[in-house]
């Protein structure tokens, strides 16, 4: 196959910018780089069927404003995770925004390639690497898939997220004499994508864990939410997150730092441009 000369210039730009956005943006843009493995096809949007016992565990978080500090992480066991995984942890600090309605924002800072910003709004994601002259939206409404939101970051689960992910209840378990609701969760309309299986803390409404299949059922990671802090009246926070690839072994840990909810903060902040 022939691949032009500014075709190849341009990935390899990209492939650059991704150094940039550290923790789970770099997994997301290489997504991006890569294509999605799945053949687009037209969805009429419609909100996915909600498992009764899931909606009273929904957040009611407002705002959310937080620093995800990574203070340490093997390269080994991340490219064990996957062979690009490593690079989603070379920034060590991000500022994360998030406002409701299913408004995400990350910011991530690099000295070789500058600022860099990545945008969740509904369906459409933004990314911005001004310095690299890389700027960028799409819709995603066909591609849940490489949709994110709270759940990925703090353990949280929106109401919008159960827009384009089913849940199934599974059972309940119990850890240390504490009852947990297990679920899985599908992308609607993808039952044959990757998928995530949770355990909920009914008293606190957080995620303590979330395991990350691939389409063939084959477990890619999991990740802990730990140490949780009350915020506010009936919100819980973790203040703590390890990850570990299939083998149990501790690939990264990171802290929540500075963490504000229910604050004001602009719709400007998420806008995704024209």
């Amino acid at each position: 196959m022939h691949i032009s000369t500014n075709s190849a210039r341009n990935r390899l730009t990209f492939r650059k910018a991704i150094a940039v956005f550290g923790t789970f943006i770099a997994f997301i843009l290489f997504l991006c780089l890569l294509g999605s493995p799945l053949h687009a096809q037209h969805i009429t949007t419609r909100k996915a069927p909600t498992d009764p016992d899931l909606v009273s565990q929904l957040t009611g978080l407002k705002s959310l404003e937080a620093i995800l500090h990574i203070t340490s992480s093997s390269s080994e066991v991340l490219a064990h995770i996957g062979p690009d995984f490593a690079r989603n942890y070379a920034i060590h600090k991000l500022l994360l925004l998030y406002k409701t309605p299913d408004k995400l924002r990350l910011d991530g800072q690099s000295t070789a390639f500058g600022d860099a910003v990545l945008i969740y709004n509904g369906p459409y994601r933004f990314y911005a690497v001004p310095k690299l002259h890389l700027r960028k939206k799409e819709d995603l409404t066909d591609h849940p898939v490489q949709r994110q939101s709270l759940l990925e970051y703090v353990g949280l689960i929106t109401p919008e997220t159960l827009d384009f992910m089913q849940a199934h209840f599974v059972q309940t378990d119990d850890k240390d004499g504490h009852q947990l609701l297990v679920f899985d969760l599908h992308y609607i309309h993808h039952p044959n994508s990757t998928y995530y299986r949770i355990w909920l803390d009914p008293q606190t409404h957080l995620v303590v864990k979330r395991e990350w299949y691939s389409a063939d059922g084959k477990l890619k990671a999991a990740f802990c939410y730990l140490m949780p802090r009350q915020v506010a009246p009936s919100l819980w926070i973790p203040t703590h997150i390890q990850v570990r690839d299939a083998d149990g072994n501790l690939a990264a840990d990171t802290e929540l730092e500075n963490i504000r909810v229910d604050e004001p903060l602009s719709d400007e902040l998420f806008a995704t441009g024209n």
